[in-house]
């Protein structure tokens, strides 16, 4: 797991009107755990749905239900790509200058990152530059 930390448990912040894209291999896992109804199409991806303007697996208590078996996308936030900046922490989240300082977190999670961007790639035809995505972590890890 990368990026996990107590705080997050009762933060949630980036559960609130998400638009987290879904990967279709997170479509099936999810739905294999025997739900249904939890997306959908925005934009020409498939999304997590809201309920309340909150994800749909987030729980009165404010808990993931299905944290173990989460979007890889919600695995490696605060890590996101900015289409003109490359890899960076998404300052939305009140702990993206703390992670910035866990370099086996932003490593681990710019590997993710980019098999989250092959993948999207593959379900949606959506294409990135790896080579730039790479480059931009590493300058994020070095910092």
């Amino acid at each position: 797991m990368v990026f996990e930390n107590i705080y997050c448990l009762r933060c949630n912040k980036c559960c609130r009107d998400t638009e987290m894209i879904l990967l279709l291999s997170d479509i099936d896992r999810i739905t294999d755990k025997g739900f249904r109804d939890f997306y959908e199409l925005k934009n020409g991806f498939y999304v997590l749905s809201n309920i309340n303007g909150k994800c749909v697996f987030l729980d009165p208590t404010g808990r993931c239900i299905i944290y173990e078996d989460r979007p890889l996308g919600c695995r490696v936030y605060p890590l996101i790509l900015d289409e003109d900046n490359g890899a960076m922490l998404d300052k939305y989240c009140p702990l993206s200058d703390f992670f910035v300082t866990l370099k086996h977190d932003l490593r681990r999670g710019c590997e993710l990152l980019v098999q989250f961007m092959d993948e999207l790639s593959r379900d949606y035809g959506y294409s990135v530059d790896i080579n730039k995505l790479k480059a931009t972590c590493e300058k994020l890890i070095n910092k």
